[in-house]
């Protein structure tokens, strides 16, 4: 049986999950040759993705980076702030009513006609 393989494979937000050899293997051996794979810098984690990559075939060919601007509303960036594994309703339980109304009180002065307009930049690494 042949494994299937792929021309492109991105990883968003998650080297820090994985363990680097068992990863580097498998990405090693699904990945057509000559193709290209990408992952975000995530300096949360202090992840240097060239590290990451160091003493496998991936060298880093470059970054690109996405810029976009929109609306959201407190109630939105709540949302997205307990869709974290850090921060979600199963890890903060009783102390969640505290932790939304610290996230409104300090985002209120901010708002204007109930929206605040946000730029996110995603960047990504791009190794082959």
């Amino acid at each position: 049986m042949t494994a299937q393989t792929y021309d492109v494979i991105t990883i968003g937000r998650a080297l820090h999950w994985l363990e680097r050899s068992a990863t580097l293997t498998v990405l090693e051996r699904i990945l057509v040759p000559q193709s290209w794979a990408s992952g975000p810098e995530e300096k949360q984690y202090r992840i240097d993705p060239k590290q990451w990559f160091a003493d496998s075939r991936f060298r880093a060919l470059g970054e690109t980076s996405v810029a976009e601007r929109r609306e959201v509303t407190i109630h939105d960036l709540i949302g997205r702030a307990l869709s974290k594994s850090n921060t979600s309703p199963e890890i903060l339980r009783e102390r969640q009513p505290r932790f939304e109304a610290e996230i409104a009180a300090v985002l209120e002065p901010f708002v204007q006609d109930e929206v605040l307009v946000e730029q996110i930049v995603a960047r990504a690494s791009i190794f082959g």
